[in-house]
């Protein structure tokens, strides 16, 4: 659209100022041109020298621009809101572009293809001109929607005078001035961005405000810290986990810290340096919290507390080191790298002293308690003893005087009689004793005789008187007194006998009294030391756990990862606090909002950039005729040919819809290459490296095409092969793979040709071999094809019979639950005879029991007459409360009938009569007597009137049991009815199960006879000798880099290429013999130069610089800075390149790929770098994620609820979830977008079955890319279960058809599948023994240089169902499966799997409700087609056919065309149904031999 303005006015000038910005460019920030206007000029002249054009001076170039004649130029005004600025004091109106029209003068430097634009302001001073700050060259057929015509004179000031523009006025003559304030405010309303400006604005005011509640979210979890114990410098040592497994043995003792969480990470790190590692420098964080603090809050599953689950994630990225608390941001000290390992410890306190002490009381305690019970027990023996004592003194009195009386009464006979045998022994003793005394005087006297011989009369004397002395000395001995002193001594020995045997029998008694008074004390003394042990345990119980509540503590331990290896532990240990490292997060909303308000105010290269993405219906069809172009790769087809074209061709906008696998980074690499031969700059931009770093790689191999990956030192993990140090190795690089293909040809070709004729003969000869078996094979083949049909069949009628019986099953539980609630008295909705007996027993018209109901129904059911009769004598006995209670209940039901239902108040007129009667309702409430019963919840008041009760006992009793026996015939009636029915159903049911298994039997004898056609030894030699030729030829092809197709399993086709090939070597031999001979020492000697490292250096020192400023194309990621520099990027200063920014290094094109996962702001910020905009994605695939869409409503409680709250945050996923490709692409003209349709992934079946998310009306989506693709991508799978083939390799599509349930771990919202996880887990197990047994028998390879093994992935629709298939497989080895890196067996969700593929991949499904459910994922077809479309050469799916066949989608048009939306689309049963037809349907108990019971 054009307006036009001073179509035909008098002559009026544009005043227009270079001079301003003509040496020194725009001071202001956000202008995107701030190189000085002669800078740009500069570039401009080395981008028209492209097109032939002859180097001008700028003053010449300007005044062809503006001529001073009247001239027509356009306006354009990007800005959606008047952006002005301020020029040394005077006001200006920023961003309005102008475009002189194509004048003869100017088309002599300006070429057909391209349009001049000048970018500025407008502004008022002396007088009001157009001051330039920007010039650019745009592509002609760039549409222009909005601009306003102007035709006008021109004046220009090229420099200045006294500090302000000189225009070279002609003397004497006016000029008066095109542009003043009513003109400007006429062009800035005329000339708007988009025709809906309100529109547009609203859905940039939503972004704006989007924009707003990020930067306060990221503000408040900025607030976020930890406090830390202290801080360790850790110096350790990284291995390459290759390195570790070689060694892992010894290699485990040495992990660092002994964690073993350090050898599953991809480096290894230990605490020692051994070979082949790398010093890397650590830290450890310690952070301890109080353990019953933290175990406050537990997650669901008990097993983590929600601290640590917080602090988790809180430091897995992002965070600093800061000597104080985060509000003082510039006081931090240190920012980290990655978190390595995070590990928990909890240490209690010794608790040992507190045991101790309580023990040692309790021994005291127990002291105590037996040193009082043993003094209560000493008195009371005492006093018994005591009484013992007195009790045997007195017997033994008695005793005693009876003994010694005894004794006194026989003394006499005693002597008389003289029989005591000891007392005749004394007595004898003692005569003994009186002899002897004279015998010796005797001897004496007969010795002093021998002496004395005169002296013999005297002695004789003597002897006679000594005779007669001893006579009369035995003569005085007295028996008697020996029998007394025998008495006295029997006395005495009495009474002491008697008192040992007292003492010993007070003693026994003590013992047995001591014994008895402890045994009957017992039980209290252990009640009471029990007590009192109890009691203090129970101290010591609180003691220690007060001590352990207050003292232990949880330890957590966080490694990082540092990069400044300068920092010491002096300065570590100063470091207080762990706080949030808001720098990413903080320069992504930056550049995000910068975007929005450059867009918004009109900093853009392209001014019709906003209409393209927000108007992109109303452009025109590109009608510009498209030229024919020499493509760099050899391997396009047509469509990416087309793509290419169209791409090249666009106007400022191209849209490329790339499917799964149709080869969108290669047609990507074609655009830029074809860009960069037309002198264009060109910036690859995506979400991730990854993407970037693939179309770099596919980019050609030529000395033209000069890469320059921007990437700050910091986010470097590796170093990247397109940095600016690498500028001048991938120059030599490029020159020397072009020679070096050269010399290789020449050098091997001898060598190649023999190795090609003879494997040519050996692929003849077998080829041969199997013709002869196909003819023996025919019939055979015949007949297996016919058997498969009929067990397809089969497959669909068990099928069939299954989802007829649930019906039947449904309907039968159905009845019995409704039997079974008439007969609990339940008369709800879902029986339709209820209202038969209302009518009838409303209709008998009860006096007292009426206006019945289904609740009254179920309480008279259910009554008992002595309840009833109890009820009526609790009513009688409280007659006054219950009167009371009668009349409330009528004053209730009057006020009811004055009242508005809904608003309780009362109606029109009736306030009075309402007040009055809740007056008596009050006061009667107040003559209640307080008796505490509610007569309310008596039955018999729910049933009949209050006022009716009291005076009508029997007959309420006799309706309510004529009602109750009417209910019971109503129950019979029914029962009668709905038992047949269950009765017929269950036939049915069973007539079902017997025909599910007739038809089994019929599949399994269907099966038998294909598998013993199978088994025939004709057969099986042709088919494998087939798979052997179809992987040789493969192999052939491969190693000759043959690139010519042929049809699947065309063999004669792919025999025909072969001998055509070698027809052409042997004519070319002589001919590349000649004509290399002297070029081929040429070619070797460049090589040998560009590759020496010396040489190599030098240059990069010498050209380094001059390719930089020559890069021609770029990548950085969608939300990357614009300005890189040298203390950003070390290689800026290594090599003194200065610093740069993407806005002023001359961007053309901006191609960005991966748009369908990238929100409107994130592709914003790249798009802005260029005037043209190519987006290439799948909108088929998944959309972009918000990451805050876990969060739930009580995590908004802290947060302002004006700027935030969870209806909010819905409302702001919804904004960025949408799809901004989707919408652009269904919305924008054909000749805008084009879509891949042919893919060079997978085989052609799997293909077909996520084909229907790319069909459309009329048609066929999806083709395969090459006519061999389907031999190329081959799994070579045989795999046998108990005699029944479940994989072979002609069948590359499979679905495993399980009728468990799903369920759900206990505390998880994830749902899980048990017999899903146990079929994947058998098929890994399965695949990788057969892939073993192949390369046994040498029909797969594995060596150094070539490795057949198949990769294998593993998609779950949920998390919890990829854990649960990891359990299952943990420890298990699956050595026969690729074991590439990039290839390597994962098990994942399909969020995890987008832009990764695997030769095999099993989808587990998950989903099979038992009732009502919410379709979640099921739903989400992006979700789905990204699952399906992973696999190259088989996908299984395992699931339920039954419910998966019921689900159905809205499924919109791939183009956007509504009217061939698809609405309720069953996409699962037409997946099915693909299957079904290409490949084969299983049953779980095919796999695990877990067959389910029908029943």
């Amino acid at each position: 659209m054009n307006e036009k303005m001073n179509e035909q006015g008098e002559e009026k000038y544009l005043a227009v100022d270079f001079s301003i910005n003509l040496e020194i460019g725009s001071r202001n920030r956000d202008d995107i041109y701030r190189e000085s206007l002669k800078e740009q000029f500069k570039k401009i002249q080395r981008k028209l020298k492209l097109y032939g054009k002859e180097e001008i001076e700028f003053e010449e170039f300007v005044r062809l621009c503006f001529p001073k004649i009247k001239v027509t130029y356009y306006v354009s005004a990007p800005s959606f809101r008047v952006v002005t600025t301020e020029y040394n004091g005077y006001k200006a109106i920023c961003n309005m572009y102008i475009r002189p029209e194509k004048t003869i003068a100017l088309s002599s430097i300006i070429p057909e293809e391209l349009d001049i634009f000048f970018v500025g302001d407008f502004i008022t001073n002396r007088f009001t001109s157009f001051v330039i700050k920007g010039i650019e060259l745009i592509d002609n057929s760039i549409s222009k929607p909005i601009e306003t015509e102007i035709r006008c004179n021109a004046i220009c000031a090229l420099k200045k005078s006294l500090g302000e523009a000189y225009y070279e006025f002609e003397e004497g003559k006016k000029y008066p001035l095109f542009l003043d304030n009513n003109t400007i405010i006429n062009l800035t309303e005329k000339t708007c961005p988009v025709y809906e400006l309100d529109d547009v604005i609203s859905i940039l005011d939503d972004w704006g405000d989007y924009i707003s509640f990020r930067r306060y979210y990221l503000k408040e979890q900025s607030k976020k810290n930890e406090k830390i114990n202290k801080v360790e410098l850790k110096k350790a040592y990284s291995i390459s986990r290759s390195e570790y497994k070689k060694n892992e043995k010894d290699y485990s003792e040495l992990l660092l810290d002994g964690i073993k969480s350090f050898e599953k990470r991809d480096e290894v790190i230990l605490n020692e340096n051994v070979e082949n590692s790398k010093e890397i420098t650590l830290i450890k964080v310690e952070i301890s919290r109080n353990l019953s603090e933290i175990n406050q809050n537990l997650l669901d599953d008990k097993k983590m507390s929600l601290y640590e689950k917080e602090l988790r994630k809180f430091s897995k990225d992002n965070v600093a080191l800061s000597l104080i608390e985060p509000q003082y941001m510039k006081n931090i000290i240190l920012y980290i790298g990655d978190r390595l390992a995070f590990e928990v410890e909890d240490k209690y306190p010794d608790c040992s002293k507190i045991i101790n002490k309580f023990n040692e009381k309790i021994k005291q305690e127990e002291a105590s308690i037996n040193d009082r019970y043993r003094k209560i027990i000493e008195n009371k023996v005492s006093e018994a003893r005591k009484e013992k004592i007195k009790e045997l003194e007195k017997l033994e009195k008695e005793e005693k005087e009876e003994y010694f009386k005894q004794l006194d009464n026989t003394l006499e006979t005693d002597i008389l009689e003289n029989k005591d045998q000891d007392i005749k022994k004394e007595i004898q003793k003692q005569i003994k004793e009186i002899k002897d005394k004279y015998n010796n005087l005797r001897k004496k006297i007969k010795k002093s005789n021998k002496k004395q011989k005169d002296k013999n009369i005297e002695n004789k004397e003597e002897i006679e008187k000594i005779a007669q002395n001893e006579k009369e000395e035995i003569s005085k001995i007295d028996i008697s007194n020996f029998y007394i002193e025998r008495n006295e001594k029997l006395k005495e020995e009495y009474k002491k006998d008697k008192k040992i045997e007292r003492d010993k029998k007070v003693k026994n008694f003590c013992i047995a009294k001591e014994k008895e008074i402890r045994q009957e004390l017992e039980p209290s003394i252990a009640q009471e030391k029990q007590s009192k042990k109890d009691e203090l345990e129970e101290e010591k119980k609180k003691e220690v756990e007060v001590t352990k509540e207050e003292l232990s503590q949880r330890y957590f331990y966080i490694y990082f990862k540092i990069d400044d290896k300068k920092i010491n532990d002096e300065e570590l240990k100063k470091l207080n606090f762990l706080i949030y490292d808001n720098r990413a997060e903080k320069k992504k909303i930056e550049r995000q909002e910068k975007a929005l308000y450059s867009l918004y105010d009109g900093y853009v290269k392209n001014p019709f950039l906003a209409s393209y993405f927000f108007e992109a219906e109303k452009l025109r069809e590109n009608e510009n005729e498209i030229q024919e172009i020499e493509y760099f790769s050899e391997r396009l087809n047509d469509r990416q040919k087309e793509a290419v074209k169209r791409a090249v061709r666009s106007k400022g906008l191209f849209l490329l819809q790339g499917p799964p696998g149709t080869g969108k980074t290669e047609v990507i690499a074609e655009i830029a290459a074809q860009y960069i031969k037309q002198g264009r700059k060109v910036l690859i931009s995506s979400e991730t490296h990854k993407a970037i770093d693939n179309v770099f790689e596919r980019l050609p191999k030529i000395p033209e095409i000069r890469p320059l990956r921007l990437l700050p030192s910091s986010t470097l993990k590796k170093e990247t092969n397109y940095s600016p140090k690498k500028l001048v190795d991938n120059l030599y690089f490029n020159i020397s793979s072009v020679l070096n293909r050269k010399i290789k040809k020449y050098n091997n070709f001898k060598t190649m040709k023999n190795n090609f004729n003879d494997k040519m003969k050996d692929l003849k000869f077998k080829h041969k071999r199997l013709l002869e078996l196909k003819e023996l094979s025919k019939d055979i083949e015949n007949k297996k094809k016919k058997f498969q049909q009929e067990i397809s069949e089969c497959d669909t009628e068990i099928q069939t019979r299954r989802s007829l019986k649930k019906i039947y099953e449904d309907e039968k539980s159905g009845y019995e639950v409704l039997l079974s609630q008439i007969e609990n008295g339940n008369f709800n909705d879902e029986i339709n005879n209820k209202r038969k007996i209302l009518v009838s027993l409303n209709s008998d018209n009860y006096l007292y029991i009426n206006c019945l109901n289904l609740e009254k129904l179920k309480k008279i059911y259910e009554f008992d007459v002595e309840q009833v009769e109890e009820e009526f004598k609790l009513i009688e006995e409280n007659e006054q409360k219950f009167s009371i209670e009668a009349q409330k209940q009528e004053l209730k039901l009057k006020i009811e009938k004055l009242v508005d239902p809904d608003t309780y108040l009362p109606l029109s007129g009736k306030e009075e009569e309402v007040q009055r009667l809740q007056k008596n309702l009050i006061e009667l409430k107040n003559k209640e007597p307080k008796d505490n019963i509610d007569y309310s919840k008596y039955n018999i008041v729910s049933l009949v009137p209050a006022n009716k009760i009291s005076a009508n006992k029997n007959g309420i009793i006799k309706e309510l049991i004529d009602i109750k026996q009417k209910i019971s015939n109503f129950i019979s009636e029914e029962r009668k009815e709905i038992a047949p029915k269950i009765e017929e159903l269950d036939a049915k049911i069973e007539n079902t199960i017997k025909e599910i298994a007739d038809t089994k039997k019929k599949k399994d004898e269907l099966s038998f006879k294909k598998e013993e056609l199978e088994n025939d030894n004709s057969y099986t030699d042709f088919k494998e000798k087939g798979q052997v030729l179809k992987r040789e030829i493969k192999r052939f092809f491969e190693e000759f880099e043959i690139y010519e197709e042929y049809e699947e399993n065309n063999f004669d086709d792919a025999i025909e290429i072969i001998e055509k090939k070698w027809k052409d070597i042997e004519i070319n031999q002589g001919s590349l013999e000649e004509e290399n001979k002297l070029k081929i020492p040429m070619y070797e000697s460049i090589c040998k130069y560009l590759a020496d490292e010396k040489i190599l250096e030098e240059d990069r020192i010498s050209f380094t610089k001059k390719l930089f400023i020559n890069a021609n194309i770029f990548g950085i990621t969608c939300t990357s800075r614009d300005n890189f520099t040298e203390d950003a990027m070390e290689e800026l200063r290594e090599y003194n390149l200065g610093d740069v920014n993407i806005r002023n290094v001359g961007i053309d094109v901006v191609i960005i790929d991966e748009v369908s996962k990238s929100s409107f702001l994130e592709l914003l910020i790249s798009t802005l770098y260029g005037k043209t905009v190519i987006l290439v994605g799948d909108h088929r695939q998944l959309p972009p994620l918000y990451d805050l869409k876990h969060l739930k409503e009580n995590d908004f409680e802290n947060l302002d609820p004006r700027i935030i709250n969870y209806q909010r945050n819905k409302e702001y996923q919804e904004l960025y979830e949408k799809s901004f490709f989707k919408e652009l692409f269904e919305k924008i003209p054909d000749s805008y977008k084009i879509m891949l349709n042919k893919q060079y992934r997978c085989h052609s079946d799997i293909m077909d079955v996520f084909n229907h998310f790319y069909k459309t009306a009329g048609k066929k989506g999806l083709e395969i890319g090459l006519t061999n693709q389907n031999d190329i991508k081959q799994h070579g799978l045989s795999i046998k279960e108990k005699n029944k083939i479940l994989i072979d390799p002609e069948n590359h599509v499979y679905f495993v058809n399980c009728n468990e349930y799903e369920s759900r771990n206990e505390d998880s919202s994830s749902i899980i599948n048990e017999q899903e996880a146990e079929v994947v887990c058998k098929l890994l197990r399965l695949i990788n023994e057969e892939y073993g047994n192949m390369l046994k028998k040498g029909d797969l390879v594995c060596e150094k240089n070539h490795d057949e093994r198949k990769s294998i992935g593993v998609i779950c629709t949920y998390s919890d169902q990829a854990k649960q298939i990891k359990n299952k497989i943990k420890g298990e080895k699956f050595e026969n499966f690729s074991k590439k890196r990039e290839e390597r067996l994962i098990i994942n969700t399909v969020d995890d799997f987008q832009g990764d593929e695997r030769d095999i991949i099993i989808l587990s499904m998950v989903r099979n409700p038992k009732g009502r459910h919410n379709r979640e994922f099921i739903d989400q077809f992006e979700r789905i087609n990204v699952a399906l479309s992973r696999a190259r050469c088989m996908l299984i799916i395992v699931g339920s056919q039954d419910f998966l066949s019921k689900t159905s989608i809205d499924l919109p048009d791939i183009n956007g065309h509504k009217e061939l939306d698809r609405k309720s689309f069953p996409i699962y049963k037409e997946i099915i149904k693909t299957i079904q037809m290409k490949g084969r349907i299983l049953q779980a108990e095919d796999i695990i031999g877990e067959e389910k019971n029908d029943k």
